[in-house]
């Protein structure tokens, strides 16, 4: 039955059924916060591999999050201002989102 909720959960979030406000705030500028935080204290470690990691995760995640945002966006039916700031914030983290995997990418 927990399955089924977390299954729930997710096809809300991935399907932008959690509205834009709630779908930027936490999942993209809350979850980016927390993920800088880590990074920061990961990085100060020197450890690669938890570095690497913590990058393979994010790189996972933010794609996930921009097309959620996507779709809430699509269902908005509040403020132009809004939607459009929004649209504009995926703009910019698609464009931050590749040329953070070029920067990763070239690393190696």
């Amino acid at each position: 039955m927990a399955e089924n909720k977390e299954q729930i959960a997710f096809q809300k979030f991935i399907n932008g059924d959690l509205g834009l406000a709630k779908t930027y705030w936490i999942f993209l500028v809350l979850a980016y916060i927390i993920f800088n935080i880590l990074l920061f204290f990961v990085t100060q470690s020197g450890e690669r591999f938890s570095i690497f990691l913590l990058l393979i995760c994010w790189y996972i995640y933010e794609p996930l999050a921009l097309i959620a945002l996507a779709r809430a966006i699509k269902k908005y039916q509040g403020k132009n201002i809004w939607k459009n700031l929004a649209k504009i914030a995926v703009v910019l983290a698609w464009a931050g989102y590749v040329m953070g995997i070029l920067k990763f990418l070239s690393a190696f």
